[in-house]
């Protein structure tokens, strides 16, 4: 999601402001993406002190360049709650783009619902209220920045939405046509086509067998209002699944999610495609069970060409890490040779995992369980893992969305 118009510019250039001076207090991150240590091996991921959180005169250096330009009101803390009263630019404004979405769970009611929160963690709010027992989930910004769609699961099913981030008024929902196909059991993992036009998913079709695995897991795209479905590609095949898939720069080829049993495991693997579905090629090896692919917004710069994904699909606690690797790589070969870490979960009991790109593709956001309590928070950080900052404080927060 590139930042478009002169307001999203001005976002963009005081946010990466704010982040400049947090970068001179802490140190220069002068690393570029080949510089990136890689593990030895995928199995046995090396041992390596975890990256240093933001110290606290670092953060009141930050504070002090931000807050006047992103906080307008009296304030309410980070994690906070409703965040009533607070004077944040949470519309169509510049913030509209600059600002974070990430699911935040209610342990009262069982509920998750999306939030919108600056980068820096100082306010965030509800955008979304799905009521009890109901979850929001897998939130993904627009080409434009100013919309937002994801999935509600609840008993009625699983409904893909679609929100406007200055407007939870405007919440939408997208008939995808499921409910009307005999043994379609959901669409889901909604994400944008290109152009920002269509939304794309995966739709689930069984019957389903022992293991509990679909008939057919294929990517569809539909316009807005239902109308149009069309298929993309030409499938995995039965008892696979291509879910998670997102356009690089330009539109030209997107990234995917494949998974697969192997020998009776389930694996999971990125690939890459055409817009037309033509010439896959497998960008990760099946052992290392990468998952969420999400390319970098930049045209220029060194991450351009990048793509960040999570190992593990961050379910192994201390295996799960947030890898990059360049998304044109020629071969399977290539690509796995090409990968580097961002972090360095390999020894011990932290967990990274759904990273998502700032506008300008300088700086990340992902979710991260220090331990095995099932505490959850967004961090972000430099692209290269340095400049650590902590978003939220609640232990609830996760699947963060930037760009």
């Amino acid at each position: 999601m590139s930042v478009k118009g002169a307001a999203g510019r001005v976002a963009a250039t005081v946010l990466t402001a704010a982040l400049v001076v947090l970068a001179a207090a802490v140190g220069p991150a002068g690393a570029s993406a080949r510089e990136l240590s890689a593990p030895s091996s995928l199995a046995a991921i090396a041992v390596r002190s975890p990256a240093t959180s933001t110290p606290a005169s670092s953060r009141a250096a930050l504070q002090a360049a931000s807050l006047p330009t992103i906080a307008t009101g009296s304030g309410a803390a980070a994690g906070s709650g409703s965040g009533a009263g607070f004077g944040f630019g949470f519309g169509l404004g510049p913030l509209s783009t600059a600002s974070v979405v990430f699911d935040r769970r209610d342990p009262a009611t069982g509920s998750v619902h999306l939030r919108v929160g600056d980068p820096l963690g100082f306010v965030s709010r509800r955008l979304t209220d799905p009521g009890p027992g109901a979850a929001d989930t897998h939130p993904i910004r627009s080409p434009n920045g100013h919309d937002v769609t994801f999935m509600r699961e609840s008993e009625s099913g699983v409904a893909i939405g679609v929100i406007r981030i200055g407007h939870p008024s405007s919440l939408r929902w997208v008939d995808t046509g499921c409910a009307a196909i005999p043994d379609c059991a959901a669409d889901i993992n909604p994400t944008w086509y290109r152009d920002g036009s269509r939304i794309l998913f995966t739709r689930v079709m069984g019957p389903f067998d022992g293991q509990g695995d679909a008939a057919s897991a294929d990517l569809y795209t539909t316009r807005l209002n239902g109308n149009d479905l069309r298929r993309v590609g030409a499938g995995a095949g039965p008892g696979s699944e291509d879910t998670g898939a997102v356009y690089v720069p330009g539109g030209q080829r997107l990234v995917f999610i494949r998974d697969r049993r192997i020998d009776g495991i389930l694996r999971f693997a990125i690939f890459r495609m055409r817009a037309d579905g033509s010439h896959e090629q497998q960008l990760t090896p099946w052992e290392l069970d990468a998952d969420r692919p999400m390319p970098s917004p930049a045209h220029t710069g060194p991450t351009a060409g990048m793509m960040t994904f999570e190992t593990f699909g961050g379910a192994e606690p201390g295996r799960g890490d947030i890898a990059m690797l360049p998304y044109m790589c020629e071969s399977l070969e290539a690509c796995t040779a090409a990968i580097r870490y961002v972090t360095h979960n390999g020894g011990g009991p932290r967990s990274s995992f759904a990273a998502t790109w700032s506008p300008d593709g300088r700086f990340l956001a992902y979710a991260e369980e220090p331990d095995r309590s099932g505490r959850v928070d967004v961090w972000t950080s430099h692209w290269t893992g340095q400049l650590r900052h902590r978003m939220t404080t609640t232990g609830t927060s996760y699947s963060p969305s930037w760009s």
